[in-house]
């Protein structure tokens, strides 16, 4: 075996080594990983409307609204959350990393919000005040607090505080929380050292066979 070939056997084992440690290490090491936590609305439609839009309840593109969304937190919201506060209100106001409400016309994702949770002994939601957007602007109200209010509420961008476009008195269910993993760097580092044994590999081996192909 000649020296250019014994070097080129010690690049090879040396990419693969690279390789199998980087995929493996990215897999197997589960602290490298973040989670948050995402709690799911699905509305039901909302045939009642209001001025300016009286006879116009299908301001959704001719179809009835309907409010489906999610809000993502950092960590669950456990069992029996905001149930045992003081006050007029039995909610505790949360700050979500973000969220998402479509009634498939319009998209609320900014604004002010108003999240008023609380939770059952199982950590589900079982009450409800969630507000956000602006006015005018688009908002969306949909909310679940037993005989003092419940349904859920569409303000289209041109609607004003004067009230919503459409509504109902039938409000909707929530599921969650279900977890999703982002990778943190230490994951990411480990998966690119992988790719790069890879690529070392792959170019290796078409320098040899180029090599082979002039010889």
């Amino acid at each position: 075996m000649s020296s250019g070939e014994k070097l080129m056997k010690r690049h090879t084992i040396f990419a693969l080594v690279v390789l199998v440690v980087g995929l493996f290490g990215f897999i197997l090491v589960p602290s490298a990983s973040a989670n948050t936590w995402t709690y799911t609305y699905t509305g039901r439609p909302m045939g009642l409307d209001l001025n300016p839009y009286t006879g116009t309840p299908d301001i959704c593109g001719g179809s009835l609204c309907t409010w489906t969304g999610s809000f993502t937190v950092a960590t669950p919201l456990g069992d029996n959350f905001g149930a045992a506060i003081p006050g007029n209100t039995p909610f505790s106001n949360i700050v979500p990393l973000s969220f998402q409400f479509t009634d498939g016309f319009q998209t609320i994702t900014t604004g002010a919000t108003n999240f008023g949770i609380t939770t059952g002994p199982t950590g589900a939601i079982s009450t409800w005040f969630v507000k956000a957007g602006t006015v005018p602007g688009g908002y969306v109200a949909v909310e679940d607090i037993g005989s003092n209010g419940f349904g859920d509420e569409d303000y289209p961008a041109a609607a004003t505080i004067l009230g919503p476009a459409v509504f109902n008195f039938a409000p909707g269910t929530w599921t969650g929380p279900t977890p999703t993993t982002t990778p943190e760097p230490s994951s990411l580092l480990l998966l690119g050292t992988g790719i790069l044994g890879l690529a070392l590999l792959l170019r290796k081996r078409q320098g040899v066979h180029s090599q082979s192909v002039c010889d």
